[in-house]
């Protein structure tokens, strides 16, 4: 599957954001048009441990954290947090009916 927002390392180690707010508003105008947002990151760019990044190839874990409560907050009747196993299953039914 395709993802559909920027991946974290891109958005803020390469870009240097400094805000979610690209990711927010990407997020608003694919549901706007019907369509599913998959976001993907990487816990191995996260710093988990202080609140500035020790170096240029982390980013704060409250970018991610602000994010999912977004997600949470304004889209909790339509959006689905699978894990791996539930995304094959689902596949998996739906290649059987095409």
């Amino acid at each position: 599957m395709p993802y559909t927002l920027p991946q974290d390392f891109t958005l803020f180690v390469l870009m240097k954001e400094k805000t979610i707010d690209i990711w927010k508003n990407k997020l608003d105008w694919i549901a706007k048009q019907g369509g599913m947002a998959l976001v993907n990151s990487h816990p191995d760019y996260m710093d988990f441990m202080t609140v500035k990044p020790k170096d240029h190839e982390n980013y704060p874990v409250e970018f991610y954290h602000d994010f999912i409560l977004y997600v949470k907050d304004n889209y909790k009747d339509v959006f689905w947090n699978p894990i791996s196993k539930q995304v094959a299953l689902f596949l998996n039914h739906a290649n059987k009916g095409a």
